[in-house]
């Protein structure tokens, strides 16, 4: 299985105490389901806004959900492995734009875990692709490397 990208949010918990309990039972189903250092190259969590990006296979996601549903605190998901290796955030996913590249700029912490993703899915295909939809000049260095190799 590939692994794609989700944006999961959650209903908004008032009582400190049971966000904490929740927090604690969220890191032991993370840490059941994956290792530390995949939830360290996998999970980013967004500050502030009580939800977090997963870099992740469809049957991770399936039980990361079914516990947040469990619990009550499901707000919503939205699958935006295309917005990221198409770099749109236009339509439905446009309201991730901000949060996105204020999550995942290049001097972030987290930078390191989209730059993997990229590398390990954009193709020849998606860049012509993207050429198509957003134009030539939407290309990057990345992306002329890769139609140089092919």
């Amino acid at each position: 299985m590939s692994n794609k990208v989700y944006y999961l949010k959650f209903n908004e918990i008032l009582d400190p105490i049971i966000e904490g309990q929740i927090e604690d039972e969220m890191l032991v189903l993370f840490t059941s389901i994956m290792t530390r250092q995949e939830c360290y190259n996998n999970v980013v969590f967004v500050p502030n806004e009580s939800s977090v990006f997963l870099f992740t296979e469809l049957d991770t996601i399936k039980k990361i959900v079914e516990y947040a549903k469990s619990v009550g605190i499901f707000k919503s998901i939205d699958e935006i492995s295309d917005d990221i290796l198409f770099k749109i955030f236009n339509g439905e996913n446009s309201q991730h734009k901000q949060i996105f590249k204020e999550t995942f700029h290049d001097s972030n912490e987290h930078s390191h875990i989209l730059k993997k993703y990229i590398s390990d899915n954009l193709t020849s295909d998606v860049v012509l692709d993207r050429i198509n939809y957003c134009g030539i000049e939407s290309l990057t260095k990345t992306d002329h490397r890769i139609l140089q190799s092919v």
